[in-house]
């Protein structure tokens, strides 16, 4: 997994040729075999792999972007409880890396579609909602996509000292990496995770025995309705640490904790290192 977050990128354009049903079916065993972060939150993936089905009710992405127009897709459904949207983000990423590992191009879609014409798609009950689309495909290589993504910026990255702190907001770490060179690896890997328009809202306080996660507040896409979008960039940072963890054998479990309050900043959960 480590070389599917080095190597995973976001892809616009696909070729319209389906993927083979062999490797369809391992796409659906990324599906079934997806861990989420809280159990007590009911959450659906439905594969569309029909893509016609999914284009009426795009309204494309801003400015320049254009539709993303894939062969196939996943629709996320999600009970809509505290927690939700780092759930989705969470579990959503080990699928996508997954595709990644397999060959397959992915984008993330989040708050430019249709909520009331996917459920001429997709049944919903009461209380679930549609959070966010997954388009896969083969990608169609050109000169396009590679413009489109320097044009946005999604290779900018922010420093790793602006988002990992030593044991409060705003205390700088690199005293504490030089000492613990292990976690600039570990680090590392979670600054190359994705975000909505590479917002990158993740900070990260390292405590004597966990690190304790924080979203910056209110900062979600203007253009999406739900305030809260950006909490799905969280858990996508949250499966990149867990995973670099697991590759570097540094046991932990996310589990909410007594934590600091700090203005503009929203605490999300705490990774809780565990003893070997």
């Amino acid at each position: 997994m480590l070389e599917a977050i080095k190597n995973r990128k976001s892809v616009r354009q696909y070729e319209a040729q389906d993927i083979d049903e062999t490797l369809f079916q391992k796409v659906r065993d990324c599906v079934n075999t997806a861990k989420v972060l809280y159990n007590d939150i009911g959450l659906r993936i439905e594969v569309v792999q029909d893509g016609t089905k999914i284009h009426q009710v795009m309204n494309g992405f801003l400015g320049s972007y254009g539709k993303v127009k894939s062969p196939h897709y996943l629709v996320v459904i999600s009970e809509t409880k505290e927690g939700y949207h780092e759930n989705v983000g969470y579990t959503m990423e080990e699928i996508v890396l997954g595709m990644t590992a397999l060959g397959l191009g992915t984008c993330w879609i989040g708050g430019f579609f249709d909520r009331e014409l996917i459920k001429r798609v997709i049944s919903m009950a009461a209380g679930e909602k549609a959070v966010v689309i997954i388009a896969f495909g083969y990608e169609k290589r050109g000169m396009w996509g590679e413009a489109v993504r320097n044009f946005a910026g999604f290779a900018k990255r922010k420093m790793i000292e602006e988002i990992a702190f030593h044991q409060e907001l705003g205390k700088n770490i690199n005293e504490f990496l030089e000492q613990n060179p292990l976690w600039q690896e570990i680090l590392a890997c979670v600054r190359l995770a994705p975000s909505a328009v590479n917002l990158q809202p993740w900070r990260m306080i390292f405590k004597e025995d966990r690190i304790d996660l924080y979203a910056k507040s209110n900062i979600s896409v203007k253009s999406s309705e739900d305030t809260k979008m950006h909490r799905i960039d969280l858990g996508i940072a949250m499966k990149h640490l867990e995973i670099a963890c697991q590759a570097y054998d540094i046991p932990g479990v996310f589990k909410r904790q007594e934590h600091d309050l700090i203005q503009g900043h929203e605490y999300i959960s705490s990774f809780k290192l565990l003893k070997r």
